[in-house]
């Protein structure tokens, strides 16, 4: 599935062999991801998901803090 920053669902498809509402479903919910490219994507399907344990590497986490305007520690 595709998601935009929002969460809101652009396109979805059956890649994965789940889809949102089957995800919903699920009591743990484990997402694994990386890269600064897939910063957009990775906040998309945290917010539409809403639940969960979020795994991503440095890049990814750099990039999501930029597009979410954080601030560095």
């Amino acid at each position: 599935m595709f998601l935009e920053k929002e969460g809101k669902l652009i396109y979805s498809t059956n890649n994965i062999g789940l889809s949102l509402p089957d995800v919903v479903k699920v009591p743990n919910v484990i997402a694994v991801a990386g890269g600064q490219e897939k910063a957009s994507a990775i906040i998309g399907v945290m917010r539409a998901c809403q639940k969960g344990i979020l795994i991503i590497d440095e890049q990814a986490a750099e990039g999501m803090r930029q597009l979410l305007q954080i601030s560095a520690l």
